[in-house]
This record gives structure tokens, sequence and C-alpha cells, in this order.
């Protein structure tokens, strides 16, 4: 377990290493291992940041090159660390450190954060098409949009604000996510709304002919065609018989509402996991000796050494129960020394192996 400012990753690190360093003196018959490495947990929330930060980054720089220019999708881009490296330099500030749940709010805001910088970047690009001085066009351009795009960020900050008014043990739990998410997006609205534009007056918007041109050109004209021929005439259809697009609003969410209500769309707060650890406790009658109860731990025990030879992982030597330990006269909690419980636990491969 780590200690204050520990890093947990580093403990089980330090850990296994002293395990590699005793392994040659500990006496024949005896073995050293370690049991149920926690920090691995940690390290893949680390990994599935990291993935899905990059393989997010790579659409949103491929869309936005199909569409835009190549140099407005890289400054637009760069919005995602820039907000990231912001929450990280305030995170001390709210007591938050790098920890499954941080890491989840993280994940949580990564499909967020370039909205604003997104729009900004397109209105601006498309000001620029128009002709005039860039500079000029840059300010207009985020001008534009300066209001919606901020009343959007904000509207999203106030839904993650009640997170930080949660009572008890589960509220300092709950309160590191909105700790992540509105610095996030609040570096966020400041880079598209003042550095975003600064960079992108320097844009050369000139289209060079070439191959990648002429396919970024052939999409964007597809897109607009089909926003000319499709999403335009419905809108004008739906503002000009408005109450009766406000009726079918109205209508279809009130069925959602009813599937939920009524059973047929489940909801769970917290959704059952799959485990890692299967556990067995013995509560034997007080008063029982602790040689009674020795003997129903070890045929606990025995079956779950024979589970353990049964299911052996495909094409590997190993068994999918890694290890298993047996306790008598202890539950590992509050029962230690006490003669009539036990317990038998294994640890098994994790679910994603």
């Amino acid at each position: 377990y780590r200690v204050g400012d520990q890093n947990a990753i580093e403990v089980a690190d330090i850990v296994k290493a002293y395990i590699e360093e005793t392994r040659p003196y500990i006496p024949e018959g005896v073995s050293l291992n370690y049991w149920r490495d926690r920090s691995v947990v940690v390290k893949k929330r680390l990994n599935t940041l990291l993935s899905s930060a990059w393989q997010g980054g790579l659409l949103i720089f491929l869309l936005l090159a199909l569409f835009l220019r190549f140099s407005v999708a890289i400054w637009v881009c760069i919005g995602i660390p820039v907000s990231f490296m912001g929450a990280l330099a305030v995170m001390p500030a709210f007591g938050v450190t790098i920890n499954i749940i941080s890491l989840f709010a993280f994940i949580l805001v990564l499909g967020v954060v370039v909205d604003d910088a997104i729009v900004t970047g397109e209105n601006i690009y498309t000001r620029m098409r128009r002709g005039g001085d860039p500079v000029t066009a840059a300010i207009a351009g985020t001008h534009e949009v300066l209001t919606p795009v901020t009343f959007g960020i904000l509207t999203t900050v106030a839904a993650f604000i009640p997170l930080f008014l949660v009572e008890g043990f589960r509220g300092k739990l709950f309160a590191q996510i909105p700790a992540i998410v509105i610095p996030v997006l609040l570096f966020s609205l400041v880079e598209s709304k003042l550095i975003l534009p600064a960079h992108l007056r320097h844009v050369d918007i000139s289209k060079p002919d070439n191959l990648l041109v002429r396919l970024q050109q052939k999409i964007a004209i597809g897109l607009e065609l089909s926003v000319i021929r499709i999403y335009q005439p419905v809108l004008g259809w739906i503002l000009r018989n408005r109450y009766l697009g406000l009726a079918v609003f109205i209508g279809v969410s009130l069925i959602v509402f009813a599937l939920v209500l009524g059973g047929k769309v489940n909801y769970i707060f917290f959704p059952r996991v799959q485990s890692e650890v299967a556990r067995a406790v013995l509560i034997m009658p007080p008063g029982t000796p602790y040689e009674t109860t020795h003997g129903h731990i070890e045929r606990i025990a025995a079956a779950a050494r024979a589970l353990k030879t049964k299911y052996r992982e495909p094409g590997q030597h190993g068994s999918v129960i890694k290890d298993i330990m047996a306790t008598s006269g202890s539950t590992g909690g509050d029962g230690a020394g006490v003669s009539y419980v036990g317990r038998v636990m294994f640890e098994i491969v994790s679910p994603e192996d």
C-alpha cells in the first residue's frame, strides 16, 4: 500500500524488484511471489487514456484535414494537449492526483474538449476563404461564434458542478471528476478563443493543385450539397410548421421516458464489473476449535486447487487461476485471531485476457 504522496506503480515495481533480489537466498522448498498487483489497474487506465487520446486525435485530424486546411486541422488538434496540461497544472490546487477516477475524468472529457476549437477554427477558415485581411477574419470569425460556444462550454461546466456537492465517502470520489473536467473545458475555451485565432491568422489558404487538395475539395463540396439539398429543406419545413415539429419532439421524448420508466431500457447506477478475485468466507458457530475450521478450509482450498488444474489457459501451460490463498482463523479483515472463521481466495487472469 502506498503512503502519502507515494506512487502506486513505483511501490509495486519496488516490491517486484525486492522479490527478484531475495529469491536466491530463500531456502529450498519456499517460494516468494506477489499477490493482487492493483497497480496493473492504474497502468491499464493510463494505457486506455493514451490510446483514446491518440486515436481520437487522429480521427479528428483526418476529418478536419478532409474538410478544412491541413494547417487548420493541426492547430485545432493542438488544443487537446494544451487543455490537458492546463488541468494537470491545477490538479495540486484541488488536491487531485493521477488515479483511476481522475484518469476516467480525462477519458470522459476527451471527446468534448475540441468542440469549441472546431467551431471557431471552421468559422475563421470560412471567413478567410471569402477574402480579406487574415487578422480581421480571425477576429470576426471568433467573435461571431463567441457567445454560443462560450455558453456551450459553461452549460457543460454547470452540469458537472453538482458532483462537488455529493456528501460522504462517495462525494470525495465523485468530486475528482469535475475537478478534472471543468479545468480542461475552461482551458479549452481560453485556447480556442485567444490562442487558436492568433495562430490561424498566419495560415496560408491558397490551395496548390494536387491530388490531396482535389480530394479535399470534392468531399467539402459533397458535404455542402448534402446540407443544401437535405438538411436545409428539412429545417425550413420544421420552421414553417414549428408547432407540429415541437409536438413530434415532445411525443418522441415521452416515448423515450416511457421506455425507461417501464423497464424496457434498464438503468444500473453502479454496474457489476467482472472481478479478478473469487472469495469464499467460512464462519462456523462461535467457539468452534481452530482445528475443525482449518479442516473445512483445507477442503475448500482443495476444491480451488482442483479448479486450477481443470481450467488451463488455451494454448498455454498456465492455469486461468493464478494464485490461491487460504487462511484459517482470519478473514483478512476484523476476524483476525478468531478460531471459527476462515477464507479461501483465488486470483484469475484479467477479464480482457
